[in-house]
């Protein structure tokens, strides 16, 4: 929303508004209200216009999802359902009623709030972090799913039989893609109140925090998508962990003295697992891409090269595992997009280093715990007592590896880190035997 929205829109309310002329005794309009207006004053009214569009739409939002729950939902229990959706209505809506349920009992509440304490919008979002990055991102991965089901002729026919008796004119295609789009809008709105906040000069520290969470939760929300659109993969996506990082690289099968052969790829980076995908862009604007399973990575036997020699942008991937032979060369858009890859994988196999040594030898594991929290104990009581960390000079302050991850291989260091391995066979599937989305992963 930008200033001269706002600004025309408080123009056109009641006349207890104060920015709106208010005839005098000849009938001629006045702006005197307006014009008193301290800058602050007016940042506040702005503000206070952004935070009515938040309620008002979440609002029209738990509307809209009772609508697809006490009606589209509901309604099916009282059809005889065709033999081709029995069992996948669970697909078609995921879970919608708990979004619903979520929404209408807790947290337009919490929103509502915000009419009367502004820093309300902000404390809603942290309240209900989890709750909101749970829900969200389990609808949104299972949404290519269901869009996939909705495209299919017969349950499109189906459903806008039910859309006619219950007299709505949109479809419920478009009611789906509520959650999808609520999940970005409160990131544009928070945006708004936060710039008016700072122009008020009022406090930020609770709408600061808010924001930072609207902004983490739609881009979790949206690798989700990216993932939900994975197929032909056999595994159970839940027990990858949490999604580190995704992206796409041009990755060859090749040597690195080989002639670089490399095709677009996406890359999904996750706590257990990494998996190699081909990318098959989407066939027009309205459509979205496909991933065909390739490879997995596992977490456990995996070494990376950081760099290639003359390749600046390229980094390799293999197995130390005899059974698992293929390298993948990987090369990156940009120096700075290399870096990332390279940054986040170090802190994962740094991770399941640390994780190793707890499993291989706990006691050695607990003392070398116990000592860095000794070394760090006291070199806080040093620091208490003399105003600097004592330690001697060039040695920088006591860490614990263990406590704090970093890379343990240097992105520009030429070394590699041994810790995953391949798991899973290439698949050759042609794309013209795809399964589709929702097949069981």
């Amino acid at each position: 929303m930008d200033e001269a929205g706002v600004a025309t829109t408080t123009r056109s309310l009641t006349n207890d508004d104060p920015l709106s002329p208010s005839p005098d005794e000849n009938g001629t309009a006045t702006i005197a209200n307006h014009i008193s207006r301290t800058p602050s004053e007016e940042a506040r009214f702005k503000r206070q216009y952004v935070i009515q569009e938040l309620v008002e739409t979440e609002r029209h939002y738990v509307t809209d999802l009772s609508l697809v729950v006490d009606g589209y939902i509901a309604e099916l229990s009282n059809v005889d359902l065709p033999e081709d959706l029995a069992g996948k209505d669970k697909i078609i809506f995921a879970n919608i009623a708990q979004i619903l349920e979520f929404h209408k009992t807790c947290f337009v509440k919490e929103i509502e709030k915000c009419l009367e304490n502004y820093e309300a919008a902000g404390l809603a979002f942290s309240k209900y972090e989890r709750r909101l990055h749970t829900y969200y991102v389990k609808y949104c991965q299972n949404k290519p799913k269901s869009d996939f089901l909705m495209s299919q002729e017969q349950f499109e026919q189906f459903f806008n039989e039910i859309r006619l008796k219950l007299g709505e004119k949109r479809t419920l295609s478009d009611l789906l893609i509520k959650p999808v789009q609520r999940i970005q809008k409160y990131q544009l709105l928070m945006k708004d109140i936060r710039k008016y906040t700072e122009r008020a000069g009022d406090p930020m520290d609770a709408l600061d925090r808010g924001f930072e969470i609207m902004n983490i939760v739609p881009k979790a929300c949206d690798d989700m998508m990216q993932v939900g659109r994975l197929q032909n993969f056999d595994g159970n996506l839940n027990a990858q962990g949490k999604l580190l990082f995704q992206g796409l690289l041009q990755i060859s099968e090749s040597g690195p003295s080989q002639p670089f052969k490399g095709k677009e790829r996406i890359v999904f980076l996750f706590e257990q697992s990494c998996i190699i995908a081909d990318s098959i862009p989407k066939r027009n604007e309205f459509s979205s891409p496909t991933y065909i399973f390739k490879n997995q990575i596992m977490v456990n036997k995996m070494v990376l090269e950081n760099n290639v020699s003359d390749e600046p942008l390229r980094f390799v991937l293999r197995s130390n595992d005899p059974n698992q032979p293929v390298a993948f060369l990987c090369q990156a858009n940009s120096e700075k997009e290399k870096e990332e890859w390279l940054s986040k994988i170090n802190v994962q196999l740094d991770q399941q280093k640390t994780l190793l040594a707890a499993l291989v030898d706990p006691k050695r594991y607990q003392n070398q715990l116990a000592s860095s929290m000794n070394s760090m104990t006291l070199a806080n009581a040093k620091k208490d007592s003399s105003g600097s960390l004592g330690c001697p000079s060039g040695t920088g302050s006591p860490t614990s590896s263990l406590n704090s991850p970093k890379h343990s291989t240097p992105p520009n260091s030429g070394r590699s880190s041994k810790l995953f391995g391949f798991g899973g066979k290439k698949s050759n599937t042609p794309v013209a035997g795809l399964r589709n989305p929702t097949s069981p992963h």
